[in-house]
């Protein structure tokens, strides 16, 4: 079995939980916790860290594998595409330090089998060793593809020639592979162990069998391995022809030179993981709980870093990564790798965080950090410990800008579980910068030295102040998942969620919705919330924990609850048009929603303006407006501002004691039109009485018999358009007419 870590001395009597009262900036009622940093003794039992390395004897020298040298072409290649990856923004991509290589040799369980030579030990066990160089490595890291392994082997990796070595169980080694797979992924990658980093350009794989365990129960393959172009050895600087281009910044100040940042900066690591073959480094946190029997080793970096079990199964740390003393070369001399990888408990993209248990305890020597959960105020004097390309710990002074939501730059704007959108904190730099390697480092609140965020990305820097970087909230995580973990004995808290339906804005204590829609309250809190209708709107009603019109509602939050307050547009006043008509004519009048004859009522918002049109019947006259409408113009245009009624008069014309009919004819070889008083030829017009009723008759000429030949009466026009192509028609004179007939072929 796994060796336990959670050890506990009894120096923890230095944890305390602090009440609300002492948090900054905390709101009454909310829940606002903070646990202080402590230290692990440099002696006794917590300082036996699983997967460091060790001196061990080696079994033998074994086979040897060596990949051809890079040729300039690859390393240009690989080169453009880490630059390519860089172009894509700091944050969404971590700093590469290392590419993926295949290894054909021993790409699958038959290949890997044959170079395997079995020897048999003096315990009666059995021991295998095989060797990969990448000739001009700064490190390497094996990708051992398990098949088949027994519990009891123990597979140990380490520079040859070297004394000390990584050594792993086999029943640690497929702790991690199930873990993988139980996170639902079962890919090649899940069933890939890698080895720790070695810093040199070769590393050894010794495989050893206890007596009665037979070697045919092994089945692996190495296909394929991470050259890395940086590693501790170098400083971290990248070697050959991916040494960076642009020197690094001259402003980041040596953490060591901070005696009262101590503590937090011990609880910083570097860390690197591998994910399809590339190994990246980031930065992170040991966080310590609230529990004072247990030291349990979680771990807080970004989720852009790791966000997969499978991901957090490669993790290494690094612990005081950090130089001996103030400006002093080298590293500090308690600096360890710590391998063996970590469960992934907790990943949230929103706010960029990733909340994994380390699979073995840090060293001696590390602080677990305190932390803070509350209002996090504008101006807040902070601090980010980190590691900028993989260099030892330095540390930046600046001040909170506020919260805000996640930028454009960083992926855009994603909402948090809780509903909230600010998911992250806005940072201004006074004096210090962050660089690629630094994506996962802490936030620290200055006065109480506090974690209250972890860094996702800003700017890239280009000098030493006026950066501004942003970091995914802490709080929010907390909230969300993490006090399961950080503060499993708290207060019970829940959350209250506002929504709005149309225009207008809810406020109450924590809430201003508008933009801060969601807050955590402890149990039994009762919040009393306001809703503000906008302008041009009303508050209909409450709905979810409250209920009824009135615009204040007080909810009791004694578990997770939803609030949704409605508003809706104001309904303008509205005014009444009326149209009458009048006189001895006819006529109608039009106009928006009026057409007067049949409809003559209408409707309109106060204010609207309404043009009218009067149109008079045939025969009859328009003689002029009356209301609200004066004048003889056929054409009133009424704003109505009150209730409004218009009048429009219409006169009859006298009738003449005639009335003239003129008919005319169209058509090649002609044709005749008769009728009373009518022979069209000779004779086309004619007077009538008033009113009287005449029918025209059309013929073709010479008797017809120009039909045979398909020539016709075409048609009528004028006041006998109506009656088409009949060869008759019929009209009513009340008003001088004229007539067209044609003929045609």
């Amino acid at each position: 079995m796994m060796r336990s870590y959670i050890l506990r001395p009894a120096i923890l009597g230095l944890v305390s939980l602090v009440c609300a009262g002492n948090a900054v900036s905390a709101s009454a009622g909310k829940q606002v916790y903070s646990v202080e940093a402590v230290s692990v003794p440099e002696t006794g039992e917590q300082q036996q860290a699983q997967f460091t390395p060790e001196t061990r004897a080696a079994v033998f020298r074994g086979r040897r594998i060596e990949l051809a040298p890079l040729d300039s072409v690859t390393a240009k290649s690989l080169l453009a595409a880490q630059e390519a990856d860089k172009s894509t923004g700091r944050a969404a991509v971590p700093r590469q330090i290392g590419f993926a290589r295949e290894v054909p040799a021993l790409e699958n369980p038959a290949a890997a089998g044959g170079q395997l030579a079995w020897q048999a030990q003096a315990d009666g066990g059995q021991a295998a060793v095989i060797s990969i160089a990448s000739p001009g490595a700064a490190g390497i890291r094996l990708g051992v593809r398990i098949f088949s392994l027994p519990g009891k082997a123990v597979l140990r990796v380490r520079a040859p020639g070297d004394a000390e070595a990584f050594e792993a169980s086999g029943e640690e080694i497929l702790d991690l592979i199930e873990a993988n797979a139980a996170s639902g992924d079962n890919g090649e990658a899940a069933y890939t162990w890698w080895t720790p980093v070695i810093e040199t350009e070769e590393a050894a794989l010794e495989i050893i069998l206890p007596p009665g365990v037979p070697s045919s129960t092994v089945e692996i393959a190495l296909p394929t391995i991470s050259h890395l172009f940086a590693s501790a050895r170098t400083g971290w600087k990248a070697t050959g022809a991916f040494a960076e281009k642009a020197a690094a910044l001259s402003c980041h100040h040596d953490a060591s030179c901070y005696a009262e940042w101590d503590m937090a900066s011990r609880a910083t690591a570097l860390l690197t993981y591998v994910e399809e073959g590339k190994t990246y480094i980031c930065s992170g946190t040991l966080l310590n709980d609230s529990d004072k029997t247990t030291f349990v080793p979680y771990f807080l970096t970004a989720n852009h870093c790791i966000s997969t079990q499978t991901v957090a199964s490669t993790l290494v740390t690094y612990w005081s990564h950090r130089s001996p003393s103030c400006d002093g070369s080298g590293y500090d001399a308690n600096r360890k790798q710590l391998a063996g990888g970590a469960t992934l408990l907790y990943q949230a993209e929103s706010t960029d965080t990733s909340f994994l248990q380390l699979k073995s305890a840090p060293p001696g020597g590390v602080v677990y950090a305190g932390w803070l959960v509350g209002a996090t105020a504008t101006d807040l004097a902070v601090a980010g410990i980190h590691s900028p390309g993989g260099d030892r710990l330095k540390i930046a002074f600046g001040s909170v800008a506020g919260l805000s939501t996640r930028p454009a730059e960083l992926g855009g704007v994603l909402r948090h579980p809780s509903g909230e959108t600010r998911t992250h904190i806005k940072v201004d730099w006074s004096d210090g910068a962050t660089e690629g390697g630094s994506s996962g480092s802490g936030l620290f609140d200055s006065a109480r030295q506090k974690f209250i965020g972890q860094l996702h990305g800003g700017d890239t820097p280009v000098a030493c102040s006026g950066n501004v970087d942003y970091y995914g909230r802490f709080d929010l995580a907390y909230y969300d998942k993490l006090h399961e973990y950080l503060n499993p004995a708290a207060a019970q808290s829940f959350r209250l969620d506002v929504t709005r339906a149309g225009s207008g804005a809810v406020s109450g204590e924590g809430i201003d919705c508008g933009d801060d829609c969601t807050e955590q309250y402890a149990s039994g809190t009762k919040v009393t919330l306001t809703a503000t209708p906008a302008s041009g709107h009303t508050f209909a009603g409450w709905s979810g924990a409250c209920t009824g019109s009135a615009t204040t509602c007080t909810v009791t939050v004694n578990a997770d609850v939803s609030v949704t307050a409605t508003f809706q547009q104001a309904q303008a006043a509205r005014r009444s048009l009326s149209v009458q008509r009048s006189g001895s004519g006819t006529g109608t009048v039009i106009g928006q929603g009026i057409t007067c004859g049949a409809d003559c009522t209408e409707q309109y918002t106060a204010g609207t303006k309404v043009t009218l049109f009067a149109l008079p019947a045939s025969g009859h006259t328009f003689t002029g407006w009356s209301g609200a409408c004066t004048g003889s113009t056929a054409i009133c245009t009424v704003t109505m501002n009150a209730d409004t009624s218009v009048t429009a008069t219409f006169t009859a014309q006298a009738n003449p004691a005639s009335r003239t009919l003129s008919v005319r004819r169209s058509g090649i070889l002609g044709g005749s039109v008769s009728g009373p008083g009518i022979n069209c030829g000779s004779d086309c017009t004619e007077q009538y009485a008033s009113g009287s009723q005449v029918t025209l008759t059309a013929k073709l000429p010479l008797a017809g018999l120009l039909k045979v030949f398909g020539y016709s009466f075409t048609g009528w026009g004028g006041a006998c358009a109506s009656a088409k192509a009949a060869t008759t028609c019929t009209l009513k004179l009340d008003a001088d007419a004229s007539v067209t007939a044609t003929f045609g072929w």
